[in-house]
C-alpha cells in the first residue's frame, strides 16, 4: 500500500542544503543521520516507515569515468550480495538497480564540479520503485553556489542560515524540540550559533528580550545596544555589544545576536555571533526559501 500512497501523494517537496549540496525531498522525509565532514560524509533521510534516501559525498581530484566506475561498482555490490543488478537511467542520469535483502535499491552518481565531489544518491524501495518520485528528486539535485557576498547557505531541520564562507559547521544538535548549529573559523575566534526551539508555550514565561538577555549575557561596560523591530511579520529583538570575557586574559569579544518567535510555526529562533565583522544582516531565517 505504501507505493500506492506515494503514487497519489500530495506531499510538498522540501529543499535541504547540506555541505553546499541541495536536494528536494518529500516533506515527510526527515534527516536522521548526517556528517559534518566536508571531505567525505553521508546524510540519510527517513519517514515513519523507514529509510527512504541517502546522499553520500567524497572529494575527488576530477571528474570520474562514470561508465567504468559503474561497472566496477556493480561488480563490488554483486560480491556484497546484490541480486539482479543492472544499469538504469532516470532523468538522464545513469545508475544501478538491484535487490539487497529482498528490497529494491536504486543508486545514481553525480559529479559536483564546483565542490570537486563525487556524490551518490541512493533510494531504498521496500514497497517497489517509484520512478516518478525518483526522477523528481534526481532533477532537483544541485550545487548551491555562494552568494554575491561570499556567504554560503545551509538549510535543514527548519532553519535557513546564511554563513560567511570562512566558517565551517563544527557542531549540530538535532532533537524534536531543539536544533542547534555551531559554525567556527579555523582558529575558533569567530563563532556563529543558530538555534530553533520548540514547545515555546510550555516553557517560556518571559519576553523574548528577557530570554535573549539571559542567553547572551552582554557586558554592561559599555552598555549593550538593544533594538526591537518588525521584520517579515516577526517581532525581532536584537542586541549588539561586548560578550563577557571567559577565563584569564581573555579579551572581550564583539557580540551580535537576535531572537524572535516565528508567527508561522510558533518556535523560538535565535542566532549569536562573536567576533564576526562580516556577518550578514540576516544570518538566520525561519520561514520561506527566498
Amino acid at each position: 500500500m505504501r507505493n500506492a500512497e506515494i503514487g497519489i501523494r500530495d506531499v510538498q517537496m522540501e529543499l535541504w542544503i547540506w555541505r553546499h549540496l541541495g536536494i528536494r525531498l518529500p516533506g515527510d522525509w526527515e534527516m536522521l543521520q548526517y556528517s559534518l565532514k566536508m571531505e567525505s560524509g553521508r546524510c540519510a533521510f527517513a519517514d515513519r516507515y523507514g529509510f527512504r534516501f541517502e546522499m553520500t559525498w567524497r572529494r575527488v581530484d576530477g571528474p570520474p569515468d562514470f561508465d567504468r566506475m559503474l561497472s566496477d561498482y556493480q561488480a563490488k555490490l554483486t560480491e556484497d550480495g546484490m541480486e539482479n543488478g543492472h544499469r538504469i537511467t532516470n532523468a538522464g542520469i545513469d545508475g544501478l538497480k538491484g535487490t539487497m535483502n529482498g528490497d529494491t535499491i536504486t543508486r545514481f552518481g553525480r559529479y559536483a564540479a564546483g565542490e570537486s565531489c563525487l556524490v551518490e544518491l541512493v533510494f531504498p524501495w521496500p514497497d517497489g520503485r517509484d520512478k516518478e518520485l525518483e526522477r523528481e528528486v534526481l532533477e532537483s539535485f544541485q550545487e548551491v553556489p555562494a552568494y554575491a557576498d561570499g556567504c554560503r547557505r545551509w538549510r535543514a531541520f527548519g532553519m535557513d542560515a546564511k554563513v560567511p564562507a570562512r566558517l565551517t559547521l563544527e557542531g549540530c544538535r538535532a532533537e524534536p524540540a531543539l536544533t542547534e548549529w555551531s559554525f567556527v573559523d579555523k582558529h575558533h575566534r569567530t563563532v556563529l550559533r543558530c538555534a530553533r526551539r520548540g514547545m515555546v508555550k510550555e516553557w517560556m514565561n518571559e519576553s523574548v528580550h528577557s530570554w535573549l538577555e539571559r542567553e547572551v549575557r552582554p557586558d554592561a561596560r559599555p552598555p549593550a545596544h538593544w533594538r526591537h523591530e518588525q521584520r517579515g511579520g516577526h517581532a525581532v529583538d536584537r542586541v549588539e555589544g561586548r560578550a563577557l570575557p571567559q577565563g584569564w586574559l581573555r579579551r572581550k569579544r564583539h557580540l551580535q545576536s537576535e531572537a524572535w518567535i516565528c508567527q508561522g510555526d510558533g518556535r523560538l529562533y535565535s542566532w549569536i555571533a562573536e567576533n564576526a565583522a562580516d556577518m550578514p544582516s540576516e544570518p538566520l531565517r525561519c520561514c520561506g526559501e527566498g
